[in-house]
């Protein structure tokens, strides 16, 4: 065994040393300056002070805001918080930010972004109605409950003024919800309240006539621990490029809303909202021999005391708790009551020579209401393989009315390709519906 080397010489930058012992040769070169600093020891017992490590993220839940134009979450497939990548239906996001940077204001603007959507026909387009994979749809749910079923059609347009996202569940998966049409379901996820005060406000304006202004502000009520509100609106006018004669287009929507913490288990919220919508009742040009006149497309076959008015109205309560960490019971109610009423010149038909009008008075009145309820349970559980599970169960409640008639007369002719004003109404014969649930 060799013995240790031994030796011992003073050191300086860039020297080189040799240490020869008996049976060793130990080489060290230095060719670097070497700085050596003595390192602080605290005083025994005394507490190590680090300092402060804040990190921030951004984060996506169902139902809540959408980080730029893509949604990674949804729970209208499922009623749960579910990664859309999980999800084994056909589902499509339309996030506030590309309602926002396209300047929609209505529910059929923003469905141009969602394929296999098309807009259905009403009478003189007064409400929203779809093809979803070839079936119609006269109906939508707002947060996951859906409007009355009762209704042929809503008696107003969609206001975009509260809406947080849009999503479209296609296909026949649509049943989950128990009334919907085999085409889909178009559910529109309403803004929340927020703690954390903000606001916005936008106006626009546009040809014809166009003019609108929306917002919303949202921020904690101190007087209550946990409570936020937010209040949303929207109202426009227009008139259109249409000769009727007669006043403007409107339509005014007021959206509050409420969301209460009290603890860290426990949720409710509280959401309601009020449309009014008046309108000149116009069905359109008339078609004749197979084609439609456009020389004059402002061209008016009705008169200028015409009118359509409807009103729509719904308030709903959900409250949530969580039992522990692996269950979480749910309660919801829904109210909704509106009617619509309107007066007008209908045509009905074209002479042969392709000169004069026929047309008809019509009045129309209709109102309606629903109520639902709906009761969940949301399980977690871990299955002994270690696969993660969530479980869905409840039921769910409607009842929907609707109550309509008309009355009909006649009213006199007017030009085909001149029409001039001036007829007189005249009260008709009465036709009464039977009620419709």
């Amino acid at each position: 065994m060799s013995n240790a080397a031994q030796g011992r010489r003073p050191v300086t930058p860039g020297s080189t040393a040799l240490i020869t012992g008996s049976g060793a040769l130990l080489g060290l070169a230095l060719f670097c300056p070497v700085s050596v600093q003595a390192q602080t020891v605290p005083p025994e017992g005394a507490e190590a002070v680090l300092s402060e490590l804040s990190v921030t993220g951004t984060g996506e839940r169902a139902g809540g805001p959408v980080v730029g134009y893509r949604a990674t979450r949804s729970a209208t497939a499922t009623r749960t918080d579910t990664a859309l990548r999980d999800t084994p239906q056909s589902i499509q996001v339309v996030p506030r930010e590309v309602m926002i940077d396209q300047q929609n204001v209505r529910l059929t603007d923003a469905l141009t972004n969602v394929s296999n959507v098309q807009p259905g026909g009403t009478i003189q387009g007064r409400s929203d109605t779809y093809i979803l994979r070839g079936f119609r749809t006269q109906t939508y749910a707002i947060d996951g409950l859906v409007l009355n079923p009762a209704n042929a059609f809503q008696p107003t347009q969609r206001d975009l003024a509260n809406v947080e996202r849009i999503e479209v569940l296609k296909g026949p998966a649509s049943v989950l919800y128990g009334q919907g049409d085999p085409g889909g379901l178009i559910n529109i996820v309403t803004r929340q309240p927020t703690l954390t005060p903000s606001a916005d406000l936008t106006v626009q304006g546009g040809s014809f006539g166009f003019r609108r202004v929306q917002g919303s502000v949202s921020g904690a009520i101190p007087s209550v621990e946990g409570l936020a509100a937010r209040f949303s609106f929207g109202t426009q006018n227009e008139a259109t490029f249409r000769d009727f004669g007669g006043p403007e287009n409107s339509r005014h929507f007021f959206a509050p809303a409420f969301v209460w913490t009290p603890d860290a288990s426990t949720r409710v919220y509280l959401n309601a909202e009020f449309t009014r919508q008046h309108s000149q009742y116009d069905e359109g040009l008339i078609a004749f021999g197979g084609r439609v006149p456009l020389d004059n497309i402002s061209r008016f076959y009705g008169e200028p005391w015409s009118r359509y008015y409807g009103e729509s109205n719904s308030i709903t309560l959900l409250a949530e708790h969580d039992v522990n960490e692996n269950l979480t019971l749910r309660q919801a109610i829904n109210g909704q009551w509106g009617s619509f009423n309107l007066l007008a010149t209908r045509a009905t038909g074209v002479n042969a020579a392709g000169t004069t009008v026929t047309r008809r008075l019509t009045e129309g009145d209709s109102i309606y209401h629903s109520i639902d309820s709906r009761t969940e349970a949301l399980g977690r559980f871990v299955d002994p393989f270690g696969f993660r599970h969530t479980a869905l169960a409840g039921f769910e409640i409607v009842d929907g009315f609707r109550h309509p008639f008309t009355t009909q007369g006649t009213a006199t002719s007017v030009s085909f390709l001149n029409p001039i004003r001036g007829s007189v109404p005249q009260i008709g014969t009465l036709t009464l519906q039977s009620d419709l649930r």
